[in-house]
């Protein structure tokens, strides 16, 4: 017996966390704005790296999540 790997998606976030302790997360809402969210669960999944990467600044990383919402190493 194998087990099925859930598909993982990737998220944009600050590269270090707030005074608070808390990564901001990139929501894009209609390909046209984005915003910041300090939760993950809102923040805007994206199917491969390079479509992350094309929302990304100097101060985000691109890091990859599992159906959970956790970082994947």
């Amino acid at each position: 017996m194998f087990e099925v790997e859930e598909p993982h998606k990737f998220v944009v976030r600050s590269d270090n966390k707030d005074d608070e302790g808390d990564y901001w997360y990139v929501v894009v809402y209609q390909d046209l704005i984005t915003k910041f969210h300090h939760s993950v669960n809102v923040a805007t999944k994206f199917d491969t790296r390079e479509e992350a990467q094309e929302w990304a600044n100097s101060h985000q990383v691109v890091v990859e999540i599992d159906a959970e919402g956790n970082e994947v190493e």
